[in-house]
């Protein structure tokens, strides 16, 4: 037997692609919603039974209760139960998904589509950052002027619950303890405070007296654009970046909790997973194989069992809890212009950056190789968010006779066979 067909035996047969529902499937409890209340007990001091009702009392209170255009950061403060203060210093996020709760979003908890949603623009050209650039110095102008700068967001749609909301977003921004942040966080959001007050005394220069004029009104208006949304941006993804942190920690912990059971799991699903398809395929045992995982989690590294020793290669394609450069959320790239700000968000962007302060090996070149002939979807929701990488995958092989594609899916309780097999065929729908 020559070289070259030794070789080819031990190439990857196949590509498992997997999502959430895989780690769900072995045991961790890797869900939005259950990070979410975690964290969230951990975070907040509360004596009462219902976390998620604390929490969300203390945004009605700002919201219904608190005029930030007429009221000091001290007279807020007043104004308030002391066991609400922690709202101002709640990462921004939290505050957001915790609203869209109060809201009635039916996805409140999918944080990934939270923040797609809020980053892209609406009809009106708005997103989250635009928002709170426009409603950021309302809060600290006076009304007895005579020339006054109305934020434009408050007349878009005739919302003003929804302006007070992005209020109430702005006036954290601002007054965040910085103490509480990290050294990194605590730079970035210096920066903005620095820049919106040198943004007040200017405002207050143009507006002041009999001395406005329409041409400075203008210029500052673009520099709010040019100067202030960048940084509010900024804030925004390191906002982001401690809820990663936490969803790590999450995750880490999680594991540890169970030992050796996430692991025993992971390797018995794996095997169910493939064996048939090997079988269908005329294999007496599983050939080698290609993982690409849409979760944080490694269950493989150890390679403690026979079939995780046939694992040829792998990758996280937003980043791994075992490497300490972090994990990732974001959005697909394609909803997002390059030269936008919001851009900073986008999948693309965010890992370019984890790889190239990573020391990852393999690429998506690694992974796709031409001996593949089974791809197989596990536990992935096929959310369009992610469709940039199916269509790596689907331009490599679609056109290939010899490749067939097979979507698996594990019926939960609380749901249907029928009910899965229809999400799954919508998904697939969509996607192709």
């Amino acid at each position: 037997m020559t070289n070259e067909i030794l070789d080819n035996i031990n190439l990857p047969k196949s590509l498992l692609v997997l999502g959430n529902g895989f780690d769900l499937s072995c045991g961790l409890p890797s869900t939005y919603k259950e990070f979410l209340n975690y964290t969230l007990d951990k975070k907040v001091y509360n004596d009462d039974n219902n976390l998620f009702n604390h929490v969300k009392e203390g945004i009605e209170l700002y919201l219904n209760e608190l005029n930030y255009e007429r009221y000091s950061q001290e007279e807020v403060s007043k104004r308030l139960d002391n066991k609400y203060l922690f709202i101002q210093d709640l990462n921004l996020w939290y505050i957001v998904f915790l609203y869209k709760n109060m809201i009635h979003n039916s996805e409140w908890f999918l944080i990934e589509d939270q923040i797609a949603d809020e980053l892209l623009n609406d009809k009106d050209s708005l997103n989250i950052v635009k928002r709170i650039a426009d409603v950021i110095l309302s809060i600290y102008s006076p009304y007895n002027r005579r020339h006054y700068r109305y934020p434009k967001y408050r007349f878009v749609g005739n919302n003003s619950s929804q302006f007070k909301f992005y209020q109430l977003l702005a006036y954290c921004l601002i007054n965040k303890d910085l103490q509480k942040l990290s050294s990194k966080s605590r730079a970035v959001f210096k920066e903005l405070r620095d820049k919106v007050t040198s943004f007040i005394e200017e405002y207050n220069e143009i507006y002041e007296g009999t001395h406005f004029k329409a041409s400075r009104e203008e210029m500052f208006e673009k520099k709010i654009l040019s100067e202030l949304i960048p940084l509010i941006a900024e804030a925004l993804l390191t906002e982001l970046n401690e809820v990663e942190l936490d969803f790590k920690d999450y995750l880490e912990e999680s594991i540890e909790e169970r030992g050796d059971e996430y692991l025993e799991n992971a390797e018995l699903y794996t095997r169910n997973i493939l064996a048939p398809i090997m079988s269908d395929r005329g294999y007496n045992e599983i050939q080698p194989f290609n993982i690409l995982s849409f979760n944080y989690t490694t269950p493989w590294e150890k390679k403690s069992n026979d079939i995780f020793q046939k694992l040829y290669d792998s990758i996280n394609v937003h980043g791994m809890i075992s490497n300490d450069e972090g994990i990732i959320f974001g959005m697909d790239d394609g909803k997002l212009e390059t030269s936008q700000e919001e851009f900073i968000f986008s999948k693309v962007s965010r890992t370019l950056e984890l790889y190239t302060k990573s020391n990852h090996i393999s690429t998506f070149n690694d992974i796709l190789v031409p001996s593949i002939n089974n791809i197989i979807f596990y536990g992935h929701s096929l959310s369009i968010a992610d469709f940039g990488y199916f269509r790596l995958i689907f331009d490599k092989y679609i056109d290939n006779d010899e490749v067939n594609f097979y979507f698996t899916y594990r019926v939960y309780t609380g749901t249907t066979e029928e009910k899965q097999r229809s999400q799954l065929i919508k998904g697939i729908s969509r996607i192709f």
